[in-house]
Parts: C-alpha cells; structure tokens; sequence
C-alpha cells in the first residue's frame, strides 16, 4: 500500500521442495526499480517448506473488502491456496477443504453473482468417461462464491460449470452486455496418455443470470479445439463488446470477434492513477445503473500465462445512463461521477492527479 506495484510468482517443478530457504513467491517493491524477496517475512514461504512447488495462477484481490489485497493461488495436486493481507506486510493463509480443485491451472477472478464481492473460478481437469488415465484428477473445475468475507462456499455442481476438459487460462467477462459476467476458458494437453484431450474445445459459460450458466461455445462461434494455455478477453476493435484472445501450445493463436455483445449498451473505464501506479491498479469501480451495481478491480492479475488489459469493462443491458460511478483508489481516495452516458470509453484520473 505504499503506492508502487509489488512482484508475486508462483513455481511449478523446480525439482526441489522448499525447506528454510525464501521461495521467492513476493518481491517488494522498493521504489526505485529494485525489489526485495520477502517471501519468508510476509508468511508466504513458510506454508510452501518441504513441498514441491506447484502453483500455476496467482491473482491479486481484496476479498474480504478490507481494502487491503489478498492472494489466490491456483495451484495444481491439491495447491491451491488463499493467504489474506494482514495488513500489516504479512499474509495469513486460509484455506480450507473447501477449496478442493483437484488440479487448479488457470483462474478467474470477478463478481459473477453481482453481488459487491470477489468470486473465485479454478480451471482444472475434468474427465468425461471419469477415469483417469495417469495421475491426475477427474473432477473438473471449481467456482467458489465469496460469502462476503473472503470465506468461499463451492457452488461448482449447481453453476454448472465444472464440464471443461483439460482447463487452462480463464477470465470472467460479460459477452453479451447484460449485466452478467460469463466465463471463458481454454483447454488442451497433449501427453501420450492423454488422448481424449488432444482435441477438446474451449469453453464459454454464458450466465443465465441466476448463479447458472449455460455451456454456448459452439452456438457463439468459439470453436478453438488447439491446445489452448493463454486467453485474453478484452474489445480489441472498440465496438463496445469483449472479444477473445487465445494462445495455443505450439500451435497458431487465434482471435474471436464478438459480433453480437454490442446489441447491449457497455461502459469501459480506465484509470489514471498517481505514479508510479498509473493505471490505478488494485481500484474498485462499483457503478450503478437502472437499480443494479456492479462491481470489478482493476487488476494486473493472471489468466495463465496471460492477462486482460487494466481496464474495466461493464455490460450495461438497456441502462443508457449510469446514475453513479464509485472508484474506491487503493491509496483510500475515492471519487464519484454521477449521470454518465453509456456506450463510451470513459478515462478518469486520480483526484489528486
């Protein structure tokens, strides 16, 4: 909270556990373009000695909006953890056997369920014939709906969402401008043993806007079968929808253009933050438009091997006014906009800036 953007990395097969030795997961910026490992000090490390290092996905999020940001990791072979910003430079971590991903590989972070807090969805390995081949797990993906106070229930079974073959890179992300965050992810492996996911598409999760989703990959025109890793999810044209970035293993990328999410008013908002923070990432915008609020982070987080752009992007449904616009700055000022118009690319600056 000091007003630069601080380092995390996660390791996968060093070949060594960590024992007493950092394992280099956080380095703090000190402010002058070098950084200090304080892996052991913040209490990171320390959960990580004597086990081998398999995290893949870390996100930055405050969810247990105390203000302060706290870490996901999505970690594979039962991994995946949660440490929360103690607030005083060290982090306490929580995890429970709740969060039970078998082998959490990518991660998307948002508020699918719009209600103010930070929902958590691991991408994993889910096997249709429900035997597994090798070592690895057979269960799918998970979402984990934020109670409030960075206490997370599973709702994966009644989402809906845990049928995604062999998940990688993720993002939430409203597609058709309603209102509702959709989930997008990509899939792929191409060990031996692994046939069955040679081929196995992407993924969209269209939200019905009651905590379920709707599988429409196919129906929306997102046939990627590569052996997908990185995904962004950003509008690369500016037509005021979200369109589909994918990296694919040894393979061609290829880009999704959404034709049809601009049928709904959007609002996209960027951030001008104080230096050296720029983009103003870890901000909170909460807008409100027709009754509803809305809620996303500007975030400098990962998909997996990817990330969106630092921007917020809202689908609005029919709202062509947005009554308040609420920006909660990670430095604690806060600033307000009240009656915008929808369907613009709306920058707002620190007020101190």
């Amino acid at each position: 909270m000091d007003g630069d953007l601080d380092l995390f990395m996660t390791h996968w097969g060093s070949g060594v556990a960590f024992s007493d030795q950092s394992s280099e997961h956080l380095w703090r910026n000190n402010g002058d373009g070098t950084f200090t490992d304080v892996s052991i000090e913040s209490g990171i490390a320390p959960v990580y000695w004597g086990q081998f290092p398999l995290g893949f996905t870390p996100n930055w999020s405050d969810i247990n909006n105390d203000g302060y940001l706290d870490m996901l990791i999505a970690g594979d072979f039962g991994t995946s953890k949660i440490f929360i910003n103690q607030k005083d430079g060290t982090f306490l971590e929580t995890t429970t056997d709740v969060i039970d991903d078998e082998n959490g590989m990518g991660a998307a972070v948002g508020d699918y369920d719009n209600d103010l807090d930070f929902d958590w969805f691991v991408s994993s390995i889910y096997d249709p014939n429900g035997v597994a081949e090798a070592n690895w797990g057979v269960s799918g993906n998970r979402l984990y709906r934020n109670n409030g106070n960075g206490v997370f229930t599973n709702v994966t079974e009644p989402a809906g969402v845990e049928h995604g073959f062999w998940g990688w890179g993720s993002c939430f992300a409203d597609l058709n401008n309603d209102t509702n965050p959709d989930l997008v992810h990509v899939n792929g492996f191409s060990t031996p043993s692994a046939g069955e996911y040679f081929n196995d598409p992407a993924r969209v999760f269209i939200s019905n806007g009651n905590g379920t989703f709707t599988e429409s990959a196919q129906e929306l025109g997102l046939n990627d079968t590569g052996q997908g890793r990185g995904i962004v999810c950003f509008d690369y044209d500016k037509d005021g929808d979200i369109d589909i970035f994918i990296t694919n293993n040894d393979q061609q990328v290829k880009m999704f253009r959404n034709d049809g999410g601009n049928q709904n008013n959007f609002i996209n908002i960027s951030l001008t933050g104080l230096p050296p923070n720029t983009q103003g990432v870890g901000a909170k915008i909460i807008i409100t438009a027709s009754g509803q609020k809305q809620i996303r982070e500007i975030r400098a987080g990962s998909n997996f091997v990817s990330q969106n752009p630092a921007y917020a992007h809202f689908g609005l449904g029919s709202a062509e006014v947005l009554d308040d616009i609420d920006i909660e700055w990670l430095d604690g000022s806060t600033s307000n906009l009240q009656n915008v118009a929808a369907n613009q690319f709306l920058v707002v600056g620190h007020p101190l800036n």
